[in-house]
């Protein structure tokens, strides 16, 4: 069994630092927050409001990098192993894959069950090709698929532009993380040297090249 514990959501001010795209579930830890956003559209999940699934909020995406609004959703992870649960600051509430195997329905509660409910609240993510799949650990029941894979509606209407649960056939997402610095990138340097000893020194992270340089 996992066990999860009520925890305080301690308020920050996301203006002042950086949303950048996870690439690998390893950059994960115990209390980041992250943004959901579609990996292929500009938009983010908005904090749950009301009925079966999360509104979208228009976004820019640059470089790995997500600017925020204060209309973006940001939630807290609790990590138990390789499960957590996603606490929204806003709400403090905690996102649960709400219809099991019969609705595509993604809600936020105020607690976190202790009977068997508690599957709908833990997730496990994966990504790869910087795509997550965030998954509740709700089971197919015979024929009916869970849904249990929260994704992005991106068919305009009533049912659509909106982040809920699905079995599958909806639009990929992406997580972003919130650091208050960037990363440091780790230099590539290239030399390609020619007869005469003569040859090109590429310099890393720039666009120059510098021809003729003798080594």
């Amino acid at each position: 069994d996992v066990t999860f514990v009520a925890q305080w959501v301690e308020k920050e001010d996301f203006s002042t630092g950086y949303w950048v795209l996870v690439t690998d579930a390893s950059e994960l830890n115990n209390d980041d927050y992250v943004v959901i956003a579609a990996a292929d559209y500009d938009v983010a999940m908005k904090s749950y409001e009301s009925g079966n699934n999360c509104k979208q909020v228009e976004v820019t995406k640059a470089n790995n990098l997500l600017t925020w609004n204060e209309n973006v959703g940001v939630f807290q992870l609790d990590k138990s192993d390789e499960n957590y649960t996603f606490q929204d600051v806003n709400t403090e509430q905690y996102l649960y894959a709400a219809g099991g195997t019969s609705s595509n329905y993604l809600r936020a509660a105020d607690e976190i069950p202790t009977d068997e409910n508690a599957k709908k609240y833990t997730w496990t993510i994966s990504i790869a090709d910087n795509k997550a799949t965030i998954k509740a650990q709700i089971e197919d029941n015979g024929e009916n698929k869970a849904r249990n894979t929260i994704m992005y509606n991106a068919n305009e209407g009533i049912n659509g532009q909106l982040f809920s649960c699905y079995a599958s056939s909806q639009k990929d997402i992406a997580l972003y993380k919130y650091v208050t610095e960037l990363p440091t990138p780790t230099p590539d340097y290239t030399r390609i040297v020619t007869a005469g000893n003569f040859g090109t020194i590429c310099i890393p992270y720039g666009s120059s090249n510098y021809t003729g340089a003798e080594f």
